[in-house]
């Protein structure tokens, strides 16, 4: 499927799903507007970086990503 499809989301809404999780509120999702379900993953062991991400889910639409969210 391509990006965007019913398979996940295009770069740009990824972009807005990472700023909306900064602030630990509720995201929705940009294609649908359903309130999106998160799930943090755990960092990879062994990995000499270490990335905030989070899997989402859109009931809605059933579009689902993996973002990166920045830390400070």
């Amino acid at each position: 499927m391509t990006a965007g499809g019913a398979g996940g989301f295009t770069a740009e809404q990824r972009r807005a799903i990472a700023a909306a999780l900064v602030t630990e509120s509720p995201a929705t999702c940009p294609a649908c507007g359903a309130t999106l379900t998160r799930q943090d993953v755990a960092p990879t062991p062994g990995v000499a970086y270490v990335r905030h991400r989070v899997w989402v889910l859109c009931p809605g639409c059933r579009r689902s990503a993996s973002v990166d969210v920045k830390v400070d």
